[in-house]
């Protein structure tokens, strides 16, 4: 079955209901339809919108994603799946994980210990972190998190990074450096002033992301994404977008309350919150910058 229509299948794929995004659900797909334009960096899963039903009953509006698994990132970079070695939302304090990935979490561990200690204005620590990760995949990947706001991207949650086992004739990714993948951004595009701000006083991604900007080289490939991603969250692109939304979600959204919650006023109070979207992401980029 070519569910989302890309001459392949079978998919896995999840119905989500929207998480933090529960009551619009417009989040997910304002970001993730709007790095459908974008291919500097692993494409975000793709997104429909879709109605829900349980034993004939309906439950409202929800949507349709990929899952990102090791098949996901296999088929998007042409790789065997085998061989992909994926690390997603790791809980460091319980054995657990590491018996479920083993040597990946260590080496990926001790690769944020590297970052931790060593001073990343030196230019043979630097090196070594280039050795280990795709800085300019990583700068990609923070920068969208940091630019969308979201308060919900940690190692532990909403996290993932990975690499090929091994060399794989003809492929970009042989080099078995870590790289990243976008999931779960619906906690996004709240408060403009904290995201990255000195609250993130534990070592986390935040805390990565000011350590490795103390490297001049890094430092430029993180500005020149939050430039690019100005313009893929163009106040243009995000119009557009969100009246794709409007079409395809905004009388099911009604419908939704009608029936389950019962308030008055979801019209206004939905076209208020993407007008609170769209002046988030007004000077955008500008924010970003102050914020490092």
């Amino acid at each position: 079955c070519d569910l989302f229509g890309e001459g392949v299948g079978p998919h896995n794929f999840l119905v989500f209901s929207g998480g933090n995004d529960l009551d619009y659900k417009v989040k997910d797909y304002l970001i993730y339809r709007a790095l459908e334009l974008d291919d500097s960096i692993l494409p975000a899963t793709k997104i429909y919108p879709c109605n829900s039903f349980s034993a004939g009953e309906y439950w409202g509006p929800a949507f349709i994603l990929e899952d990102l698994n090791a098949e996901y990132i296999a088929r998007r970079v042409g790789v065997s799946e085998d061989n992909v070695r994926l690390l997603k939302s790791l809980e460091y304090d319980g054995d657990e994980a590491i018996a479920e990935t083993g040597k990946d979490v260590e080496d990926w561990q001790e690769l944020e210990n590297y970052i931790r200690e060593n001073d990343m204005s030196n230019a043979n620590s630097y090196s070594y972190v280039c050795s280990k990760m795709d800085v300019e995949d990583f700068a990609n990947y923070a920068a969208t998190q940091i630019y969308i706001g979201n308060r919900d991207w940690h190692f532990d949650n909403n996290f993932a990074s990975w690499r090929l086992e091994k060399s794989e004739k003809n492929s970009d990714y042989a080099d078995g450096k870590w790289r990243f993948a976008l999931f779960d951004l619906n906690w996004s595009f709240e408060d403009d002033t904290d995201i990255a701000g000195d609250q993130y006083e534990d070592w986390d991604c935040y805390a990565m992301v000011r350590k490795l900007m103390d490297n001049s080289d890094f430092e430029k490939l993180f500005y020149s994404r939050i430039d690019e991603l100005s313009d893929i969250f163009s106040l243009d692109n995000v119009d557009d977008i969100l009246d794709e939304w409007s079409v395809l979600m905004e009388v099911p959204v009604e419908k939704y309350y009608s029936r389950f919650c019962n308030r008055a006023g979801v019209e206004c109070q939905t076209k208020a919150e993407i007008e609170r979207i769209k002046k988030y992401l007004t000077n955008r980029s500008e924010v970003v910058k102050s914020l490092f």
